[in-house]
């Protein structure tokens, strides 16, 4: 069997630009924010009390490098007595009492349950991101 061997030009240069920095971090840091935000509002909009501690407490971060590499969305609320009442909710048979559609559904799931809710604007986002990039590289990196 004969030896087949490929030659691509400049895929050198191709490697270099995906590797740049420059080119990719300020739509990834743009696209980790947008995501954030949006499982902080879907986040509160899937809260199982209407207002108080719970929905304010909804917070996000996203990694502080050149790069970003992950975002946190969290609540750090406790009870007066300490108790992580956003964690009970998340994993109990209690129901909604917000006057809202969701309503007399159960809480279970209520935070961790919002990636799948916002999935298709989540994809959306990665997808601007990508096209972002792909722009910058065609003006060169700038």
């Amino acid at each position: 069997m004969p030896d087949v061997e490929v030659i691509i030009e400049g895929s050198g240069k191709l490697r270099q630009a995906m590797d740049n920095e420059q080119l990719t971090a300020p739509a990834i840091r743009k696209m980790m924010y947008h995501i954030a935000i949006l499982l902080r509002r879907g986040a509160k909009e899937r809260s199982p009390v209407d207002t108080g501690k719970l929905r304010a407490g909804l917070s996000y971060m996203v990694d502080s490098r050149p790069l970003p590499r992950f975002a946190i969305v969290s609540t750090d609320r406790l009870s007066p007595r300490g108790f992580p009442y956003p964690r009970a909710l998340e994993d109990s048979p209690r129901y909604h009492y917000r006057r809202t559609a969701r309503q007399g559904l159960p809480t279970k799931g209520w935070f961790s349950g919002t990636i799948e809710a916002q999935m298709d604007r989540i994809v959306l986002t990665v997808v601007r991101a990508l096209e972002e990039i792909g722009e910058r590289w065609e003006r060169g990196g700038k």
